[in-house]
Formats: structure tokens, C-alpha cells, sequence
């Protein structure tokens, strides 16, 4: 049976358990757990491929592990959602010095 509040629940469960994924990619990030915070990027890029906050932290994972142009690419992902984005562009400095 339907109920009235379900879309509007299960709505709030899919913010949470984004926020919560994006909250642990950062603090692995902080921690220089570069895979797991890719693992957390990746589940919110499952259920939102065009999230612009997991791209930006899944890009810094990746160069974190050494993977450059998969790093770009998400990076790119990232600025074509938000090219003004003050941190994407930091980032993408900090890319092409270690290219």
C-alpha cells in the first residue's frame, strides 16, 4: 500500500545517506585514505553521476592515489556543473603541477 509520505521518506533517506558519504569522503580525505574516500565518492556518484561536491572529492582521492587523469576527468566533470567553483579551480592547479 502507498503511503503519502513515502516518496517524500525515501527522498530524505537518499539526502542523508549522500551527506553522510560525503561527510566520510572528507574525513578520509583528511586522513590521506585515499581509496576509501573513493568508495564513498563513488556511492554517491551511483545515485547522483553529476554530484558536483563527490566529483570534486573523488578527483582529490584519485590524485591523492596517483591516478592523474582520472582525477581530470572528474575534475572536468566538476567545472562544466560549477566553473566558477573557487576550490575546483584550486584543485585543477594543484593537477596540473603534478602532471
Amino acid at each position: 500500500a502507498f503511503h503519502p509520505c513515502s516518496a517524500s521518506l525515501q527522498a530524505q533517506q537518499r539526502a542523508c545517506k549522500i551527506m553522510c558519504w560525503l561527510n566520510c569522503a572528507a574525513v578520509h580525505l583528511l586522513k590521506s585514505e585515499f581509496r576509501d574516500a573513493k568508495t564513498n565518492c563513488d556511492l554517491v556518484l551511483e545515485l547522483e553521476p553529476e554530484h558536483p561536491k563527490a566529483l570534486y572529492r573523488r578527483a582529490q582521492a584519485r590524485l591523492g592515489l596517483n591516478q592523474l587523469s582520472k582525477s581530470e576527468a572528474d575534475l572536468r566533470a566538476a567545472l562544466t556543473i560549477l566553473p566558477d567553483d573557487t576550490a575546483l579551480l584550486r584543485l585543477r592547479r594543484r593537477l596540473l603541477a603534478a602532471q
